[in-house]
């Protein structure tokens, strides 16, 4: 069976090499397993014409994509995602400030910018260790997380340096209130290898 995100393509493909001269159409769309699971395949069809010029059938080949695709998604990923908390990194940041700044331009609307940087994050490292700090940042990335709206870029641009992206903010006062929700949401001490740790941050808007 089809899966239903890509009927279509499907059904596309099938149309698109009737119309077609001899040259095959290629398409990518998932497949039904007898498992139940969903496997990815490339498929290519080709018209067989008669001598009126007519189809006198369609001829199709297909090749199970899956472990490709996923390598391919796996890549995607790893280009515009920060590798330890999974949140958008600086690549994937300036691309959607890029829309954000030209959607601002055209409509009058404002974008709100927030850089946040962690206080007392290098004490927590130098104490306890790296593997900690990696957990205070994954901690940090979840709090965050949770209050950012949606359509809203929470992204990690190094260190324990975060930006959170708002199109669409009422102005500074839309800002400030992020803002505040992002000190509210650090202020309470993290539990880091037994230990309860105390963060801050300082914010620029």
């Amino acid at each position: 069976h089809a899966h239903p995100a890509t009927r279509e393509a499907l059904i596309n493909g099938l149309q698109d090499a009737a119309r077609r001269g001899a040259e095959p159409t290629r398409f990518r769309h998932r497949v039904r397993h007898r498992n139940g699971s969903y496997r990815w395949f490339e498929t290519a069809i080709t018209p067989i014409r008669d001598g009126n010029d007519g189809v006198r059938q369609l001829q199709s080949s297909s090749r199970d994509i899956t472990e490709q695709r996923e390598t391919e998604q796996s890549l995607i990923k790893k280009a515009f995602h920060d590798e330890l908390t999974g949140l958008a990194n600086k690549a994937l940041l300036l691309d959607r400030m890029t829309q954000a700044f030209a959607i601002s331009r055209r409509t009058g609307q404002t974008t709100g910018v927030l850089f946040i940087d962690l206080d007392g994050f290098k004490p927590v490292t130098d104490t306890l260790g790296h593997h900690v700090g990696d957990t205070a940042l994954t901690k940090v990335a979840e709090r965050l997380t949770a209050i950012v709206r949606p359509g809203d870029t929470l992204a990690r641009i190094g260190g324990d340096e975060f930006v959170i992206l708002c199109p669409g903010t009422d102005g500074a006062r839309g800002a400030s209130t992020v803002a505040r929700r992002v000190l509210n949401a650090i202020k309470t001490p993290f539990v880091l290898d037994g230990q309860e740790v105390g963060l801050g941050c300082s914010i620029g808007i």
